[in-house]
């Protein structure tokens, strides 16, 4: 939407990740398209410039009209959230009083909440065909550190290594690059971010025949294919993991996705492997112990809106969480992050989004 001299200018309503229970007001700027609801907007706040999400419009402002300040630059041509996203943020906010703009800080991947584009251009650095001859050990003894790295990159292949993750695995690599970089021995280039890989799934493997209990538990969950809140009670080792991988695989093989969310990040690659083998799919996987461009790969890849991203298309996958972009939560970096269950907001997501049913959720549940 554009405005023009027969049309009043909207004011944005901007949440900004700050401790106020409030969004601010902006004007968009002059010349381009009026961002919608769940677009990125950089705006001045104070004497700086901050990231902030547009969460509604309006015809007035309670400030003066001279007071009013345009946003700076408009970040999204299409919204990044949704309006079924932006209805689970209010929920969230209002329900749990935390501030509507650390909500919608806490919905969104780091590079997204910095102002990054939805497909960066990231720095690789990768092994020259020169380091090839090189003779490891013996650089080694002059130079360890050139040494390390060196090996390093040349162990990862053509491909080589994002610059952000080299930096979790050495984080001096930088002082080390400058002289395999004055060799030739190392390159640097920059390209758009990978998306999400779905292909590398293995096939599905067969899951064990179900015991008589396991049949009645499944039944259960099958009876109903709308929202519904179900406890599945057992023993450690009674094969409740199993009954939810067969529903799982049900509503994989009709085209929809699975959010799976996990109560620690430690527990997550044997769930992962079990995922791979027993579904055959390649979850996207999310949590803070991650690197940032690949929470923005597996961000893009589960957030469903056509024309913006990919959906985890190909091949049926599910995501699997410590906290999801749709269920705002601690993430365990930064305490200014919104601190909410995931699974309360889970069940009130999953209320909302089911269309088919126009299920009433009661709160006595």
């Amino acid at each position: 939407m554009s405005h023009t001299p027969e049309t009043p200018t909207p004011v944005l309503k901007v949440a900004i990740s700050v401790p106020l229970a409030r969004a601010f007001d902006y004007l968009p700027p002059a010349g381009v398209p009026v961002p919608a609801p769940g677009c990125r907007v950089r705006v001045p706040f104070g004497t700086r410039q901050r990231v902030g999400v547009v969460i509604g419009q309006s015809g007035t402002s309670d400030i003066a009209p001279e007071r009013v300040r345009p946003c700076t630059e408009v970040l999204d041509a299409e919204p990044l959230l949704r309006n079924e996203d932006l209805r689970l943020i209010r929920f969230t906010s209002d329900y749990y009083h935390h501030p509507i703009g650390e909500v919608v800080a806490a919905a969104l991947p780091a590079m997204l909440r910095q102002g990054k584009a939805l497909h960066p251009v990231v720095e690789t650095i990768v092994a020259s065909d020169l380091a090839e001859g090189v003779d490891v050990d013996a650089l080694a003894k002059r130079a360890p550190k050139q040494a390390e790295l060196l090996e390093t990159l040349y162990d990862a292949g053509g491909s080589g290594i994002e610059a952000e993750q080299l930096t979790e695995m050495l984080p001096n690599w930088r002082r080390a690059a400058t002289g395999l970089f004055g060799k030739g021995l190392i390159e640097r280039i920059e390209a758009r971010a990978a998306d999400f890989d779905e292909s590398v799934a293995p096939p599905a493997s067969p899951g064990p025949t179900l015991n008589r209990e396991q049949v009645a538990a499944l039944g259960r969950l099958r009876s109903s294919d709308t929202f519904n809140t179900f406890l599945l009670e057992g023993v450690t080792g009674s094969g409740k993991t199993e009954v939810y991988l067969q529903r799982m695989q049900d509503v994989i093989e009709t085209g929809r996705q699975v959010l799976v969310l996990v109560p620690e990040i430690g527990l997550t690659p044997q769930l992962v492997a079990r995922l791979r083998k027993r579904l055959g799919i390649e979850p996207a996987v999310l949590h803070s112990g991650l690197a940032d461009t690949q929470r923005l790969a597996a961000w893009r890849a589960g957030h469903r809106v056509e024309g913006v991203r990919g959906h985890l298309r190909g091949r049926p996958a599910a995501r699997t969480a410590d906290h999801s972009p749709r269920c705002p939560r601690h993430e365990g970096r930064g305490a200014d992050r919104a601190r909410v269950p995931a699974g309360s907001t889970a069940v009130f997501r999953g209320v909302r989004d089911d269309r088919r049913a126009g299920y009433r959720h009661d709160r006595r549940r």
